[in-house]
Order: structure tokens, then sequence, then C-alpha cells
């Protein structure tokens, strides 16, 4: 997933600070990682996904933050380093009540790709169905690769369910038959 592309209203909007969220803000020190805690968290108000950015991919929204909320400051090119991104994403899913994407939250979205496969293993479908799973239970949106697998693990395992059936359904039809034949047989 990319940055998503903003209007200048839109900007406006998602880079909006409510109370809580100025709080969070003036905990930070460093006016650098200010600029991009409103940056990151009005990206995830747009699509709750933790991105990997590259200042030069979000250099027009971080100058409009920048000019909107510390005119005075000058903006460098600086991107976030690996700690800085985790340590604002924790500050984005205390203040919106989510919670990353880990293991236990993998292996629910699993089962429930699993139990909707079983209504149709219709690709999309299942994409929808997981990432309303996620926002249902405000738990981030993982790399597209990894809803890839839940996804296709789904299908592949509906797939398995539904040859397991034909193939018992088959072979109790042929021990039927066969049964059938020979009492048949016996008769004559």
């Amino acid at each position: 997933y990319g940055a998503p592309k903003l209007a200048f209203e839109q900007k406006r909007y998602y880079f909006s600070l409510n109370d809580p969220e100025l709080d969070a803000l003036r905990s930070i020190r460093d006016r650098y990682n200010r600029v991009y805690f409103i940056l990151l968290l009005g990206y995830f108000k747009v699509k709750p996904v933790v991105l990997n950015i590259r200042y030069s991919d979000v250099r027009d929204d971080l100058l409009f933050i920048a000019g909107e909320f510390f005119p005075d400051m000058k903006l460098g090119r600086k991107n976030l380093s690996p700690m800085q991104k985790v340590r604002i994403y924790r500050r984005i899913f205390q203040l919106l009540d989510y919670q990353s994407f880990d293991d236990d939250s993998e292996a629910a979205l699993s089962m429930r790709a699993g139990v909707a496969a079983a209504a149709s293993i219709d690709s999309r479908f299942l994409f929808d169905e997981s990432t309303d799973f996620l926002a249902k239970h405000r738990i981030a949106i993982p790399k597209y690769t990894v809803l890839q697998r839940v996804v296709s693990r789904a299908i592949a395992s509906e797939r398995q369910r539904l040859a397991d059936i034909r193939g018992d359904t088959e072979e109790a039809q042929r021990i039927q038959y066969e049964s059938e034949r020979k009492r048949l047989q016996e008769q004559l």
C-alpha cells in the first residue's frame, strides 16, 4: 500500500487534530517526529494500514503539515528511523484504539476467512470479508501479501473440503451400488 493522494480539503480534514491527538503531539519532543506523527495519523485515519514511506513519497504532505502546524520550521529531507516509526504507530494505535496485526490476529483472520470461504471462494469477497473483520476488531490491515496468503489458504482449504465431501459421496455411492448389485445377484 502506498501513501494516499489527498486533495487540499482532504489534507485539512485528515491532518487536523482533536484534543487527545494534540496532547499526544505535545508529548513528542522532536518537531520533525511531530510532523511525521501528524502525517501517519492522518494516513491511518484514511486507511488503517501501517505504511512504509520515504520522504520523497510524502514530501508535499509533510510540507503542508509543517506549514499548518509549524510555520517557522525549515523542513529537511529526513526519513523516519524504524524505531521512530514503531513509536509513532504505538501512539496512533493507542489514540485510535487499534492493535497491530500479529500472529494471533492472523490466526483469527484465517479462521474467519475459512468460514467466509464456505459461502463463496471468490477472492474479492474474501478480501472484503477479511478487511471487514479487521475493521470490526480494530486491527491494523497487514501487508497485501499477508492478506493474499490468508485468502489463498482459505480458498485452498475450502476446495479441499469440497473435494473430500465429493470423494466421500462417490465412495458411499460406489459401496451402495456394489451392495445393491450383490443383493440382486443373490436373488437371481
